[in-house]
């Protein structure tokens, strides 16, 4: 029964060497996606006003007033369908 372990758990560890090897030749190149916009002042009429302090994310915020998102916004997401 030992034997079936010990077997087990080699394979795991040549397994977890071989994706950090992979890694290490083979990088995945990562693209940045963030993109700094600068609008200058916030729109007071706007539904979502976000604030993002570069070198504090724990000082960032997000204000989302779901009343200007318009008449057909529920809470969850989805529209309703009004008469």
């Amino acid at each position: 029964a030992g034997t079936g372990r010990q077997a087990m758990g080699a394979s795991a560890f040549a397994g977890a060497i071989a994706l950090g090897l992979q890694e290490v030749f083979d990088p995945v190149e990562r693209e940045e996606i963030v993109q700094i916009v600068d609008a200058g002042e916030p729109d007071p009429d706007a539904p979502v006003d976000l604030l993002l302090v570069k070198d504090a994310p724990r000082r960032s915020r997000a204000r989302v007033r779901p009343w200007l998102l318009g008449p057909e916004a529920t809470p969850d997401g989805a529209t309703e369908k009004r008469s």
